[in-house]
């Protein structure tokens, strides 16, 4: 019943960007486990699942959602390990995440801080 009262067109004008970037995070989710399981199904179905599984679990709730999965799934250790921390390495490496935790931007093809001088 409280449903009834919501205007749902104003909702494009009050939260749209917010809405527009949930779609694009959701897009992405979908994307990148799409992905990763059909890059990796010549390793086996089971490999596959298990990588699409851990990446939405990641990129939609963090390490504890991750380490959820790992356990609902029984994932190996290792192949949770090597998951988390090709991850996290990846994302280190971006200049954007380097700026934000104060560090001076990186080059990604030399590995030399940008601007050094």
């Amino acid at each position: 019943m409280l449903l009834f009262t919501l205007d749902i067109r104003q909702w494009s004008k009050v939260a749209g960007t917010a809405m527009l970037s949930m779609l694009f995070a959701t897009t992405s989710v979908v994307s990148l486990a799409t992905v990763l399981f059909y890059l990796f199904r010549g390793e086996g179905v089971e490999t596959s699942s298990h990588l699409a599984a851990m990446s939405v679990g990641l990129y939609t709730g963090g390490t504890p959602n991750l380490a959820a999965i790992k356990a609902a799934l029984d994932i190996p250790h290792s192949q949770y390990i090597i998951f988390h921390s090709l991850d996290t390495s990846h994302w280190r490496r971006l200049p954007s995440a380097d700026v934000d935790r104060g560090y001076p931007p990186v080059s990604l093809v030399s590995g030399q801080a940008s601007g050094a001088g």
